[in-house]
């Protein structure tokens, strides 16, 4: 080869590489800006600023539109606001995108928002998934979290054979386990008696209702989930509401 040629090409091959290396650090650069700005509409989230959290939410999708994290908080932030369709396309995205182990999250995230939205179907649906996945992984203690949270939303949603269920079925689940300390194990009796007093209410049966929430309250006194006991006034106060003690309710929910 002629050496101008050869000069030539040499040249050419490493303005090439250079200007590969500029797009893989202008790519990188744009990705860094962009989980920067993610960060800042996350406190923006948490300072209730739901509108200028979507609007940087959109402004890193527009530098990063592959960005996992800005797609799964633009659906976090759209839910919050009450835009649940819109929402739901933030977080399908989000799923398509997701590292393996951040899809469970995500799937909850959808899942309530289609509770949020009044769509018991489909949000059972979702929790159903999270809930086969973490079974399958043996994360038993996660799976118990989804099974109890997809009885809630059969609770408030006025299925209450469908909610006794899905907290039984939290409850068997969370038992499981292996070397449970004391502490989750009582834990665990706590909530499904919480569940039950809720579900008595629910019916009507006050003796019930209040034979629950003396097994909650005696789990709290145990001592070992002293992080819980906000749980108890909201107890009563839901129990007082659904037997209409609308006085009692007030008094303790406040």
């Amino acid at each position: 080869m002629h050496a101008c040629l050869r000069t030539a090409c040499r040249v050419a091959v490493l303005s090439s590489a250079l200007l590969i290396g500029d797009s893989i650090a202008i790519a990188q650069d744009a990705q860094g800006d962009s989980k920067a700005i993610v960060q800042q509409a996350r406190r923006l989230i948490g300072e209730g600023k739901h509108d200028d959290a979507i609007a940087l939410y959109r402004e890193a999708l527009m530098r990063s539109p592959d960005l996992y994290d800005a797609h799964y908080g633009l659906g976090i932030a759209l839910d919050l606001k009450g835009a649940y369709a819109d929402a739901r396309q933030s977080f399908v995205k989000a799923i398509q995108l997701a590292p393996d182990e951040s899809k469970e999250q995500v799937l909850g995230a959808m899942a309530v928002s289609y509770a949020f939205s009044g769509d018991v179907r489909d949000a059972a649906s979702l929790y159903r998934q999270v809930f086969d996945r973490q079974m399958g992984a043996e994360n038993f203690g996660a799976a118990s979290e989804t099974a109890n949270a997809l009885g809630r939303v059969y609770l408030e949603t006025g299925d209450l054979g469908n909610a006794v269920k899905w907290y039984q079925t939290g409850y068997e689940t969370g038992r499981r386990q292996a070397g449970a300390p004391g502490a989750l194990i009582d834990l665990a009796d706590l909530r499904l008696a919480h569940a039950q007093a809720r579900i008595a209410a629910r019916k009507g049966s006050a003796a019930t209702a209040r034979a629950h929430i003396a097994a909650v309250k005696a789990l709290l006194d145990k001592g070992t989930n002293d992080d819980q006991r906000i749980q108890y006034p909201y107890l009563v106060g839901y129990v007082d509401l659904f037997l209409k003690d609308y006085a009692g309710a007030v008094a303790e929910l406040k």
